[in-house]
């Protein structure tokens, strides 16, 4: 039961940083009146979201987040162990692609976005709780 709280701690945080960065993409808000300046440089939302690593396989990040996410949320009131393992390879893809990207926001971009860290940070703590599940 501890797990799958955390999972749904750490699936609806990352959700909720999805959801701000579809705010700011969209510019249904302005990312300085939502993020104090020493959270992100200024204006790096609006920037990181207009580079090419902002895209996989052409789709926004924030679309396959929001998805991840909500599927890592959902699948926590169910007792599959096929899907637990599945994201157990799964949220390890994930942490690859989140090295990528945070290796592109320090040596491409130059550009330090705690909020992308954060995600990053959870995508982390799910697979760790996936590995935990399936050992357990």
């Amino acid at each position: 039961m501890a797990y799958e709280t955390a999972l749904r701690i750490a699936s609806g945080l990352g959700f909720l940083i999805t959801l701000y960065f579809i705010a700011i993409s969209r510019r249904w808000i302005r990312d300085e009146k939502w993020i104090p300046g020493f959270v992100c440089q200024d204006h790096a939302c609006i920037h990181i979201l207009a580079t090419k690593f902002a895209k996989f396989l052409g789709v926004s990040n924030f679309f396959w987040g929001m998805s991840y996410y909500a599927i890592v949320f959902g699948a926590t009131f169910f007792d599959t162990t096929w899907f637990q393992l599945l994201f157990l390879a799964v949220s390890w893809l994930v942490v690859a692609y989140s090295l990528y990207l945070a290796h592109a926001l320090l040596f491409r971009l130059k550009v330090i976005c705690r909020l992308c860290f954060a995600s990053h940070i959870i995508n982390i703590s799910i697979a760790v709780i996936y590995a935990l599940l399936a050992v357990r």
